[in-house]
């Protein structure tokens, strides 16, 4: 046997085992890509879950402002402008949990926001027909975000 044809056959042998130990490094490297993935969805579920827990308080909020609002008794010695003042700070609040959303959610929410966007300017504190119409809103709003942790929590879980 020539020295050529031994390096012949040890360079084949060398690339077969180049060969295989590419293919493993593939298979690890999709495994990898699959857990980066799903951790990456957990780790953005449980930080949806987080900014709609904050704001189902903040839907809370908006709901006791608005009862009382529908009550107008409560409201003697505010500016007419304080529902909407509240609304207005709410609906801030509801464009931020917007941008952490996605998809369908977000088709969801945008609705209510347009909604209450339609409301705000006409809303004054003796308004009470449409203080609880805004309120009926806000309520449905509530049980979309309520819908939404329930969701997480059982996707996360």
């Amino acid at each position: 046997m020539s020295w050529v044809t031994i390096i012949g056959v040890v360079g084949s042998i060398a690339s077969i085992l180049g060969a295989v130990y590419s293919w493993y490094q593939s298979c690890k490297a999709i495994k990898a890509k699959e857990a980066v993935e799903a951790a990456r969805d957990k780790f953005f579920q449980n930080i949806q879950s987080e900014v709609f827990a904050s704001f189902k308080k903040d839907c809370d909020n908006a709901i006791g402002l608005l009862q009382r609002a529908s009550r107008a008794t409560e409201l003697k010695g505010k500016s007419e402008m304080y529902v909407a003042d509240g609304l207005e700070s709410f609906i801030t609040k509801l464009n931020e949990a917007i941008s952490a959303s996605n998809g369908d959610l977000r088709r969801r929410l945008e609705s209510h926001y347009q909604e209450l966007m339609k409301r705000k300017t006409d809303l004054v504190w003796d308004n009470r027909s449409l203080i609880l119409e805004v309120l009926e809103e806000v309520r449905r709003l509530s049980r979309t975000i309520k819908d939404v942790q329930t969701n997480n929590k059982l996707e996360v879980g």
